[in-house]
């Protein structure tokens, strides 16, 4: 099965697993926030209470 990226999408994401509407240029406090958030449901995914 080949891949079909959709054409009226303006750039293909920078990522696999990244929005398309996503921006290329991510503010540094941004980035912090996002990871934060991520590492916490990793832990609680993992973890449970």
């Amino acid at each position: 099965m080949a891949f079909m990226y959709p054409a009226h999408y303006p750039t293909v994401p920078l990522k696999w697993d990244e929005s398309p509407w996503m921006t290329v240029s991510t503010d540094t406090q941004e980035e912090a926030l996002l990871s934060n958030v991520e590492i916490r449901i990793t832990a609680q995914v993992y973890m449970p209470n």
